[in-house]
């Protein structure tokens, strides 16, 4: 009979090792989500910056196409302008944003924006003086709100 009891209990204490008790998933449950709070608000900001680099690489090529314009044709272009000439292609419209320019005069100078498709409120301008504003943010902010980010004029030295 002992020998019965022997070959039970190690069966019993060989199966509780098999599986995990309800401590221990609790245990690790709390510690993956402590982990996603941490990671998922770090990876929606690195994304946003992402889209925000987008439309200022594209706010970039916008201006080099606005200088070749006027080199060739004395003054600033439209957007539509720019667009079926052969200053910039291909179109830089995103899932993300759409590109403008505006002036009120565009032998003098002109504005170009890029707007938010995605409703976030975020816009972004970039004149002919390379002076770009801050993002304008109406939505919720972001990383960048209230941040200028446009670099030394890409013409000089």
């Amino acid at each position: 009979m002992s020998l019965i009891r022997t070959a039970h209990e190690r069966s019993v204490s060989h199966d509780r090792s098999k599986g995990l008790s309800l401590l221990e998933l609790l245990i690790v449950i709390v510690i993956v989500g402590a982990l996603a709070t941490l990671i998922v608000p770090n990876y929606q900001r690195t994304i946003e910056k992402t889209r925000v680099k987008e439309a200022q690489g594209s706010l970039a090529i916008l201006f080099r196409a606005e200088q070749m314009y006027k080199l060739a044709n004395q003054s600033y272009g439209t957007f539509n302008q720019l667009v079926s000439g052969t200053y910039l292609d291909p179109n830089p419209n995103s899932a993300q944003w759409s590109y403008s320019t505006s002036s009120a005069d565009f032998s003098v100078g002109f504005t170009a924006t890029a707007t938010r498709q995605a409703g976030a409120g975020q816009t972004v301008k970039l004149d002919q003086n390379w002076t770009g504003n801050p993002i304008n943010d109406t939505g919720a902010g972001g990383p960048y709100q209230g941040k200028t980010f446009f670099g030394d004029h890409p013409l000089h030295d």
